[in-house]
């Protein structure tokens, strides 16, 4: 788990994340409100709440010694072979300092272990910091979606991890 020194606040580190239900809705709303920060979708409780993302392995939070967390990397196993970024956000005062690339290669590891080789995801056309992280890592854009955000298209991007070096 990667710790990095946050100052008087204390460290930030990633852990896994507990099942939906078990959040409640304050925990629910601050997350809706971290990535409507990070990403200008918004969603509610209820659309949250529901979301099949993983709970034992892939999906992770950034905990930063308050309440809420301070980023997102959500999951779901779409089949045997295949993995889909839910959602990805980090709050700006978190962005640029490596936490991004740290939990995909934690989410990375645990789909490893389960024999999964690709993982998809979308993000809005115009998210450059975004698009710009998600080629460091090694994803692909495969597809333009229209319409896909309420706010314009989005790019179907994957990763496979067979055509990693």
């Amino acid at each position: 788990m990667l710790a990095l020194d946050q100052g008087a606040g204390g460290e930030v580190k990633w852990r896994r994340v507990c099942a939906p239900a078990q959040i409640d809705a304050r925990g629910l709303s601050a997350r809706a409100a971290l990535i409507e920060l990070a990403t200008g979708e918004q969603y509610d409780v209820q659309t949250l709440r529901l979301l099949p993302y993983e709970t034992k392995s892939c999906s992770f939070e950034l905990d930063v010694g308050g309440a809420h967390p301070g980023g997102l990397l959500w999951t779901t196993l779409v089949n045997r072979e295949r993995a889909r970024i839910l959602v990805f956000a980090i709050a700006p005062e978190y962005q640029d300092r490596g936490l991004g690339s740290h939990v995909w290669r934690m989410m990375q590891s645990d789909l490893r272990a389960l024999a999964i080789r690709k993982v998809q995801l979308e993000v809005h056309v115009e998210n450059r910091r975004a698009l710009r992280l998600y080629k460091r890592l090694g994803m692909d854009a495969v597809g333009l979606i229209r319409e896909y955000y309420a706010t314009g298209d989005g790019i179907l991007m994957e990763w496979d991890s067979s055509l990693d070096g």
